[in-house]
């Protein structure tokens, strides 16, 4: 989770505010399946780490390089099995008024934990 503040002078600054990860279970999990836990671990991190910065938050940008999980969460959370499902109705719920984006995996800030 990165905090990103613009300064009254337009200066930008972007800084890692916290990370967490999770290890990969041992039973075969398809990669757009994990990739929508990683989403619903960043969902979770928010919802206990943004109203504990008493900050004022204009925005919350959520970035995946997994456009199957940026399809899923556009999507009503009945139209998928139950697995992807139950994660897509608790996503959506945790991050309603965010924006989701995807973002190449080159560019991808996360991918460095892994």
């Amino acid at each position: 989770m990165y905090l990103r503040s613009v300064n009254q002078q337009g200066e930008v600054t972007n800084k890692l505010l916290c990370s967490k990860l999770r290890v990969v279970p041992v039973k075969k999990v398809t990669l757009p399946k994990l990739e929508l836990c990683g989403a619903l671990l960043l969902a979770q991190l928010i919802q206990k780490t943004v109203p504990a910065l008493n900050l004022k938050i204009d925005g919350i940008l959520l970035r995946t390089d997994f456009m199957t999980v940026l399809l899923w969460l556009a999507t009503s959370a009945s139209k998928w099995k139950t697995i992807v499902a139950n994660r897509v109705s608790q996503i959506q719920e945790l991050t309603a008024g965010c924006e989701r984006r995807h973002v190449a995996s080159a560019s991808n800030p996360a991918d460095l934990i892994s």
